[in-house]
């Protein structure tokens, strides 16, 4: 795991300061969408095992379609799964830090991304990019997802109901700076991040530049749900920075 300084943040101060700078039109959004997802996750309940990592993705799949149609008329998103780490296929990732070189390998079990559509027009174009980046990343071709493209990127990765989402922090770490290394041209060395299984979530940020791991505790389906779509879709919806300052805002007001 990288040497970070490890941040918990208060969920309630991140919600407030979330809400203040979402735009209106995604807070309705995503309001109205909490009804027909809660739907859903009842009648996956019971029916789908989440006793294992495959179970669990069912319900968080759902939250990524839900993440879809709040956010269809501004942006447009788009998620692949297991998406390789090293851009150079099979060859591991090389780390370093500290003096210590890391060899890492394995997939991202989500990359949620997302490119804001700003005049209609445009939409043709967003369409074009995003089978652009589509293309080079499943042929695992080195591209600037944090600007070439204007595309805001986010990891997901999912586990089974029986581990606690916080002992997986130091995993989703090291995938963040493997992503950072990897897949971005200049290097976005702030990246953002989301632990899941089907009743808990978990939202966190890896900042490189200050060497601090930002992140929530976990939070519960069954009594946030609303709080938590809230997150995902501004998690979804902003640049990795943009997340950073949301959070340095709500722990200073925490402070204050």
């Amino acid at each position: 795991m990288p040497r970070h300084k490890v941040v918990v943040i208060n969920f309630e101060s991140l919600l407030t300061s979330i809400r203040l700078h979402m735009p209106e039109s995604l807070l309705k959004a995503t309001e109205a969408e909490v009804p027909r997802l809660d739907d859903v996750l009842q009648d996956l309940n019971g029916f789908v095992g989440t006793q294992t990592e495959s179970g669990a993705r069912v319900f968080i799949n759902q939250w990524l379609i839900a993440v879809k149609r709040i956010l269809r008329n501004e942006f447009a998103a788009f998620v692949w799964t297991e998406l390789c780490l090293s851009s150079a296929s099979a060859q591991p990732v090389h780390i370093e830090e500290d003096n210590q070189t890391t060899f890492l390998t394995g997939v991202i079990d989500y990359g949620l991304a997302s490119m804001r559509i700003t005049m209609v027009e445009e939409e043709e174009t967003v369409m074009q990019q995003r089978i652009s980046i589509m293309n080079e990343l499943q042929t695992k071709r080195i591209v600037g997802v944090f600007g070439q493209h204007r595309v805001t990127f986010v990891i997901i990765e999912a586990k089974n109901d029986r581990e606690r989402l916080e002992t997986h922090i130091p995993q989703v770490a090291l995938q963040c700076v493997a992503l950072e290394e990897e897949w971005t041209e200049g290097g976005s060395k702030i990246v953002a991040f989301c632990l899941a299984n089907s009743k808990r979530w978990m939202f966190g940020v890896v900042d490189r530049v200050s060497g601090r791991i930002f992140h929530t505790k976990e939070q519960n389906v069954t009594q946030d749900l609303l709080q938590i779509l809230l997150g995902l879709v501004f998690w979804a919806s902003n640049s990795s920075q943009d997340i950073l300052i949301t959070i340095l805002l709500a722990i200073k007001a925490c402070v204050q």
